[in-house]
């Protein structure tokens, strides 16, 4: 029957209905007939459901008995014939279900092992390429590191990628990779380490490779032994790139750009300023041969090429000699150094000639040794002879009294070599003070107080300064 009810609800109905024994009251349109047929019904469907659960319990109890029974029959088959006859696993072999985002993560996972190995390729280029003698054996150690982990992460990824598409459970992690990976870093860490301590152990101990004790000078001040030269008259940015001796009392400064000056040592004043060339040019050395001529300079610059430019001063005759294929076409030209042929080991090299002598010119890490051919400002091209390798980048040279004096600006000290014996015989000595920026060097001698001197000039460009120290022989520098 059909009747109207005010304020009806289905929710309240169905619970009503369906979870009799569960309220408290039920709704208002329900009459007697309807509450007790309810409650019927409820109860009907609990007995229905209690049946089900009595079946269910009692259809495991066989299920369990019957698996019990088939165990016990393959014992007593394997005591009776010695067989190992296996029963039949309960869980099936069932495929692993694989979401897409599996596939993503180990396309991740082999991208940054591949960020790791390009990071150390560039790292091994960087340190082969502008490193030292210890940072080339360590760029060389990281290259076939690179390589086999690029070999091995690629090796795991289709690995990974096969089990992935195939479903088989098995480990997905990577358990020899991590490990690997950090024991070969630690041995070339180690590698370097050991490198570097042998090459600097003489300096950490202040003592020089023939077991002399070395002066470090470490603090630059002011003193009788160290003197900061108070050069008025220099244009501004005028940034001291090398030095070189033209007498006694004259200087010759060159500067990274296209100017040299000279000053006075007596009053450190500039007396002249020259523009040499066009502004493209960087000159980064200069040097002066008193039995040639006084008044013939030789400025090396490394900007557009690498270059000697032989200029006469008096006549402003110049002559441009090219080094590039001596030293490349790289702009390394760092210093210049002449040492007279007639005196020199190298005339063994090549065949004496008048008006000849033998140059040095700096490589990034080397020492290139050619001869020239000169007559006034009219020079033949530059015959190369050999080669001296050094360990560290080179700043500057000069040649005095058959050594050969180089400047490693970045490593902070100055290599002698013995090139008038011909046995390439080194020593090594610390630079003064903490500034990696020496990029000039001259000696000079000179009488004070009826006491002969020998000074040694160095040129910083960071910060803009020239320093005059005393040097002795066997020693080095004297302390400030």
């Amino acid at each position: 029957m059909v009747r109207q009810v005010h304020k009806f609800s289905k929710f309240q109905h169905a619970c009503a209905a369906l979870l009799p024994k569960q309220i408290k009251q039920f709704p208002y349109w329900f009459t007697e007939d309807e509450i007790k047929s309810v409650l019927y019904a409820s109860e009907k469907r609990q007995s229905v459901h209690e049946a089900l659960q009595s079946g269910i319990r009692k259809a495991s109890s066989v299920v369990r008995q019957r698996s019990i029974a088939k165990d016990y029959t393959v014992l007593i088959n394997k005591d009776k014939k010695g067989a190992t006859a296996k029963p039949r696993s309960k869980i099936a072999n069932r495929r692993v279900k694989v979401e897409p985002k599996t596939f993503f993560a180990n396309e991740r996972t082999f991208i940054q092992w591949l960020t790791a190995s390009l990071l150390l390729v560039t790292l091994s280029s960087a340190l082969v390429g502008f490193g030292d003698h210890a940072a080339q054996i360590m760029g060389l150690t990281f290259m076939p590191l690179a390589i086999l982990i690029l070999i091995y992460a690629t090796f795991v990824f289709y690995i990974r990628l096969y089990r992935i598409k195939t479903g088989k459970p098995g480990r997905y992690d990577d358990v020899f990779g991590p490990g690997l990976l950090t024991v070969f870093l630690c041995v070339a860490l180690l590698t370097t380490i050991t490198l570097h301590f042998k090459e600097h152990l003489p300096s950490l101990y202040n003592v020089q490779p023939n077991g002399e004790l070395a002066n470090r000078v470490v603090e630059l001040k002011e003193s009788p032994t160290c003197h900061k030269l108070n050069i008025s008259g220099l244009p501004p940015f005028f940034e001291p790139s090398d030095l070189a001796l033209a007498g006694p009392d004259i200087m010759w400064i060159a500067s990274g750009g296209n100017m040299i000056a000279t000053i006075n040592l007596q009053n450190e004043k500039v007396e002249e300023v020259y523009t040499v060339g066009d502004e493209k040019l960087d000159i980064e050395c200069v040097m002066v041969i008193p039995e040639v001529s006084p008044d013939i300079l030789f400025i090396g610059s490394e900007e557009p090429i690498n270059e000697i430019i032989v200029r006469n001063i008096t006549s402003g005759r110049t002559n441009q000699i090219n080094l590039n294929h001596i030293l490349g076409a790289d702009p390394v030209l760092e210093g210049l150094a002449y040492y007279s042929l007639a005196s020199s080991p190298f005339h063994q090299l090549h065949g004496e000639s008048n008006n000849s002598g033998i140059f040095f010119a700096s490589g990034l890490n080397r020492i290139e040794v050619f001869m020239l051919s000169f007559n006034d400002s009219r020079i033949a091209s530059a015959t190369p002879l050999t080669t001296i390798k050094m360990k560290g980048k080179i700043g500057a040279l000069v040649a005095h009294d058959g050594i050969l004096y180089v400047v490693l600006d970045n490593l902070g000290r100055l290599i002698t070599v013995d090139i008038a014996s011909g046995k390439n015989a080194r020593v090594v000595h610390d630079l003064p003070g903490n500034t990696k920026g020496w990029e000039g060097i001259a000696h000079h001698l000179t009488v004070v107080d009826l006491e002969q001197k020998h000074y040694v000039y160095l040129a910083s460009d960071t910060p803009s300064e020239i320093w005059r120290f005393e040097w002795e022989g066997g020693i080095g520098f004297l302390p400030c």
